[in-house]
């Protein structure tokens, strides 16, 4: 690839990419900045309240003709961010699908939350470990063609759970709980995320060796859709920059 003008461009860029960690926890959100055409954002969870963070990214990404929207290990979180981050992407209302619980069903929607939403090219990173509301964000996405899905199946775990917390013993307390799921999700087009995950446009799977050496070739798959040339050496290395 040293010849490759695409990819010494590439290598300039890696060089100067700095990774930020925004706001409170260091652990939601990194964002690596590839010049001036794509921002590189890893997701890590959808923590309740860190609007602000969102924010804060999406102000870089406007100024960017493409986002990577990294939810690969991402275990979900708070239904309210997710409505938030999704309302970010559309200029008008997105039916999410039907949330049904146990003795009442009622259609899921999210509304845009701001007057300039990213409508750029899109390309959001899933793997086994996305659940929940990553995945539900994934499939939405997918089904209003508004993003790129690339990495592996997620893994299909939508069913909402509540903890009810209990005790035995007297004098000697011995605490325990349990969780019961409360409500489940079909999605838009009629059909359920729970033990199926979202399968991605782009399959591309790291093998037992990519693991080993370091190597992520679904970000270098990423890149490549967003017009950048990366080994997947090289894309491994984004997150481990400072």
């Amino acid at each position: 690839m040293g010849s490759n003008p695409a990819s010494r461009t590439l290598a300039s860029l890696l060089r100067r990419a700095a990774p930020t960690l925004s706001g409170r926890r260091a652990v939601f959100v990194r964002a690596v900045e590839l010049g001036d055409s794509v921002l590189v954002w890893k997701m890590s969870s959808v923590v309740y309240g860190d609007d602000a963070e969102i924010d804060d990214v999406l102000k870089r990404v406007r100024k960017r003709r493409a986002l990577i929207l990294d939810l690969r290990n991402n275990g979900g979180g708070a239904v309210a961010t997710e409505e938030y981050l999704i309302g970010q992407f559309f200029d008008h209302e997105v039916e999410l699908g039907t949330v049904r619980e146990r003795s009442a069903s009622k259609r899921w929607i999210a509304k845009p939350r701001t007057r300039e939403p990213f409508l750029g090219l899109m390309v959001v990173l899933v793997n086994s470990g996305s659940a929940s509301a990553s995945e539900i964000f994934a499939r939405v996405m997918q089904l209003e063609g508004r993003a790129i899905i690339v990495g592996d199946r997620s893994a299909g775990k939508v069913v909402t759970s509540r903890y009810w917390p209990h005790q035995a013993g007297y004098g000697r307390v011995l605490p325990y709980g349990a969780y019961i799921s409360v409500a489940d999700v079909v999605m838009s087009d009629g059909n359920r995320l729970e033990k199926v995950g979202v399968m991605p446009d782009t399959l591309v799977v790291p093998t037992g060796a990519d693991l080993a050496a370091g190597r992520d070739p679904a970000l270098a798959r990423a890149l490549f859709i967003a017009g950048v040339i990366v080994s997947p050496e090289q894309a491994a290395a984004l997150y481990r920059r400072r």
